[in-house]
């Protein structure tokens, strides 16, 4: 499809202009930023399937929800982020980080219980 295309095409090149401005700045400020090299794989492949796997999918998925799905669906990830730091590193959550979370969790079922009911008038793109 051109129009997957044409997304991927505006994603790699805001990318590469993130990482430009991004190194831009880190010689500007003067610090000294080092990878090695099993660090440069791994941000690299965070890089194109964490962020650019999920932003196409994101952005293709938009063709079929209304905006305030968008936005709850992009709200899990404040959720489910530090839920997988506290499993796979063990760093404890704030207590009010886990309340926020739990408001945003709350707010997604009273979405999906109550908003398939207007969904129905509605047209998509």
């Amino acid at each position: 499809k051109p129009e997957f295309y044409w997304l991927l095409f505006l994603f790699v090149i805001g990318s590469f202009l993130a990482t430009l401005f991004s190194a831009m700045i880190i010689i500007f400020n003067g610090n000294l930023f080092v990878l090695e090299k099993s660090e440069l794989i791994f941000s690299c492949g965070m890089g194109i399937f964490q962020i650019g796997f999920g932003t196409v999918l994101y952005m293709l998925g938009a063709k079929h929800l209304i905006s305030v799905e968008l936005t709850l669906l992009s709200l899990t990830e404040v959720i489910f982020g530090p839920i997988l730091v506290w499993i796979f590193i063990g760093e404890s959550p704030t207590k009010m980080g886990l309340i926020g979370g739990l408001i945003i969790l709350l707010s997604i079922i009273v979405m999906v219980t109550f908003g398939f009911k207007e969904r129905k008038n509605l047209k998509f793109a």
